[in-house]
């Protein structure tokens, strides 16, 4: 009987996660402001997510069965529902429950669990006092964590590749069939040598008398070698009885009829695009205004908003999981040391360009991992020296990782030594800082027009900034912003 009800509790919660799931993506095309942290029924009352999760959190007899039946399954439900959680006191109740994720997200054998139990971590690392309090764990953690990234990304891009090479096969393959399909046959210019179409009736009725004697013809020709033809006379009119056309495949009549339906027109080279080639990310012109763009909603969504599935659990999410659990480890200084050794700045340099990545939440969470990074200074004077900075104003000003992008470019400007580097860069890097900021400004979210101004804030003390910002009319900007 346990074992049955086990079976069907995870049923229900598995249905559970699946509506919560659809909720999630209706609320995500809403577009909310991706560093608003506030309950879902706050931001968007008239939102079904919100309003699901207050209804699910109202039973709290519920919710402790749900923690005492819990397992992986389990675990993927409770990762859908995070936003709804009083975190502080979800996760400091239960004593033993946050080690017991670090041991699953270490050493399971299941990827499922590892994945699930990385997502509650990042969660559970949110509440003050819990990073310093399992600071031994997040150092044995972190490392792996690392190295599992990068692994899932080297595994992304293969299977990114493998997918490109199979969809090529089979475009190639179908051009071969049209190609031979298309390719003329032997008598393929008989019907280039007929005499003239006539539409006077006198020929058509000549034409119709002289069938009765065709085959006579037709066999004396056939008599003759082939070496006593002479060349052919194309001026010399021919009978329309030695007129040979090409027999044509038998049709169908229709029942009222009429002639068959003409076949289908041949797509164009260009008319024919493959599902990878619809998967490519866009220009970055077209990104950077894709309100301009003719691009479809479809190609542009995961450069724009981006998508949220938990389960079944996607490469891409997986390494959305990590990327959460490392955001809140990045501002210690006792951990930075083995953010340095796993080749962080190489990874995140990579997550941030969005034309590689083609997932803007990928980029998006990196961008939150960076910005968590670059309150050390020797990191960011490290970053700016590999060329970070024309890397963050290269993400699409449009797309919901620009509120994190010029959260970054705030988290430069606020140290003094690391803002004499950035002044130092070229003029054409200046800039487009000075632009993305400015339009970040009048048109990011709130939580971007907010890092933009604590930008200039911090960035009006230097002369660069403050020469490009007057050049720009930015007072006017700052003011409409106020």
């Amino acid at each position: 009987m346990i074992v049955i009800g086990l079976r069907v509790l995870t049923q229900f919660l598995h249905y559970t996660a699946e509506i919560i799931e659809q909720a999630i993506d209706e609320f995500l095309k809403l577009d909310p402001d991706p560093l608003d942290d506030r309950h879902p029924a706050r931001t968007h009352p008239h939102a079904e997510f919100g309003n699901l999760l207050k209804l699910l959190f109202r039973n709290d007899d519920f919710m402790n069965k749900v923690w005492g039946f819990f397992n992986y399954s389990l675990q993927k439900w409770d990762e859908s529902v995070t936003p709804a959680l009083l975190i502080a006191t979800f996760f400091q109740e239960p004593s033993d429950f946050v080690p017991q994720l670090y041991i699953w997200a270490k050493d399971s054998s299941n990827e499922l669990l590892r994945a699930y139990s990385l997502g509650l971590l990042a969660s559970a690392l949110e509440v003050q006092g819990n990073a310093h309090k399992y600071r031994p764990n997040n150092i044995d953690l972190l490392p792996v964590a690392l190295r599992r990234l990068a692994e899932l990304k080297a595994r992304m891009f293969e299977e990114r590749a493998l997918a490109e090479l199979v969809q090529q096969g089979t475009q190639n393959t179908g051009r071969k069939d049209e190609h031979r399909s298309d390719s003329p046959g032997p008598f393929s210019n008989v019907n280039g040598f007929d005499m003239e179409e006539t539409s006077s009736v006198g020929n058509l009725a000549d034409g119709q008398a002289g069938c009765g004697n065709s085959s006579n013809e037709n066999s004396r020709l056939s008599g003759k070698k082939a070496g006593e033809s002479g060349p052919i006379n194309m001026n010399r009119p021919r009978a329309p009885s030695l007129r040979v056309q090409v027999p044509a495949a038998p049709t169908k009549a229709s029942p009222d009829g009429s002639p068959p339906p003409k076949k289908k027109k041949k797509m164009s080279k260009n008319e024919r695009k493959s599902p990878v080639d619809m998967a490519k990310v866009p220009s970055l012109a077209s990104l950077h205004n894709w309100e301009n763009s003719n691009s479809t909603w479809n190609v542009v969504q995961p450069y724009v908003i981006g998508t949220h599935k938990i389960y079944p659990l996607s490469v891409t999410m997986h390494q959305r999981l990590v990327l959460q659990y490392l955001i809140p480890t990045g501002e210690y200084q006792d951990l930075l040391n083995l953010a340095v050794d796993g080749h962080a700045m190489d990874l995140i340099l990579e997550y941030i360009d969005l034309e590689r990545m083609n997932d803007v939440r990928l980029t998006f969470d990196a961008l939150r991992y960076l910005t968590s990074l670059l309150v050390h200074r020797k990191f960011a004077l490290e970053f700016i020296i590999r060329g970070g900075v024309a890397a963050l104003i290269r993400v699409p000003r449009a797309s919901m990782a620009s509120a994190a992008s010029i959260t970054a470019l705030y988290y430069l400007s606020y140290n003094e030594e690391v803002m004499e580097k950035v002044c130092q860069l070229n003029d054409k890097i200046l800039d487009d800082v000075v632009d993305y900021a400015l339009w970040c400004l009048e048109h990011s979210y709130e939580s971007g027009m907010g890092s933009a101004a604590m930008f200039f804030t911090h960035g009006f003390y230097y002369k660069p900034i403050l020469e490009r910002f007057d050049q720009r009319d930015g007072l006017r900007r700052l003011y409409n912003y106020v």
